[in-house]
């Protein structure tokens, strides 16, 4: 059967054809850019689909045991007195006493999106949740909803609830937490509020509630509304988002510490049943 054979172009052609190709990628990035221009500084700020920007920002946690109760075996009282021997206590175990979560400072990564914040030491943002109650959270990657409000990743209005222009065409968020916004037509920012930052006495109190969101509890003691930057609390950082503060190299010591303690209990174990064993047969 005989099939036409196509020839490649000339070099010449190739090189003319590689030139529109290129002419038409400037082209359509100039288009994307000029698009992207104004909702760079709001609107742009959209999150992004699940998946395409997924940063784990969970905080370390530390589980605490307490032992069961002791069963003692007490000697005769004069021969302990008299040799200075202590009763004999045989335990009954161990249970999970508490989950500690560390608020430590985690590492940050730099997004050049000025609604992504992150608190450099200690404090938290204050969000609504949909019942009207209050949670907190150090996930400081915020956006704006279809109102211009500022959410979070989850929906949840960030407080005291701030309220974006149409006409804004950059944005700005100081380290003391104040936001300054520049419409069209205008020279100069103005402040269109200032972010609120709360601490507490014992943030390790606080109750998980879900998509790195923090309730107030009684251990936890009563949310203090501080101003970043003052008096301990720590700066609102723009353009950043805080990471998770779990050391991935500790963790997997402490898995091997862990799996070689469990190896050593069961020869242990398996070592003293050889051993009844070998004395069981003797005996017999």
């Amino acid at each position: 059967m005989n099939r036409a054979l196509r020839r490649p172009p000339p070099t010449s052609a190739r090189r003319a054809s590689r030139a529109r190709g290129a002419a038409n990628d400037d082209e359509s990035h100039v288009h994307f850019s000029q698009r992207h221009a104004r909702p760079a500084a709001l609107r742009g700020h959209d999150r992004q689909q699940p998946g395409q920007r997924e940063h784990d920002r969970l905080k370390a946690a530390r589980a605490e045991f307490q032992d069961l109760l002791y069963q003692t075996i007490a000697p005769n009282q004069r021969q302990a007195a008299a040799a200075g021997i202590q009763p004999v206590q045989i335990g009954h175990g161990v249970r999970l006493a508490a989950v500690r979560r560390d608020f430590g400072q985690g590492s940050t990564m730099v997004t050049g999106n000025a609604l992504d914040l992150a608190i450099t030491g200690d404090g938290f943002f204050r969000v609504e949740l949909p019942d009207g109650s209050y949670a907190y959270t150090r996930d400081g990657s915020f956006s704006l909803d279809g109102e211009g409000s500022l959410v979070t990743a989850g929906g949840m209005r960030v407080a005291p609830g701030f309220s974006f222009p149409e006409t804004a065409t950059e944005v700005g968020v100081q380290r003391d937490g104040r936001i300054l916004v520049r419409s069209d037509g205008e020279q100069e920012s103005s402040e269109l509020g200032s972010l609120e930052v709360y601490r507490f006495a014992n943030p390790a109190g606080l109750r998980a509630v879900g998509s790195n969101l923090y309730a107030e509890t009684e251990a936890s003691g009563q949310a203090t509304l501080g101003e970043p930057g003052q008096d301990g609390l720590g700066t609102v950082e723009s353009g950043l988002l805080e990471m998770s503060n779990v050391s991935v190299v500790e963790e997997m010591v402490r898995l091997i510490e862990a799996q070689r303690a469990y190896e050593l209990n069961s020869k242990a174990i398996q070592t003293a049943e050889d051993m009844l064993g070998v004395t069981s047969q003797i005996k017999r």
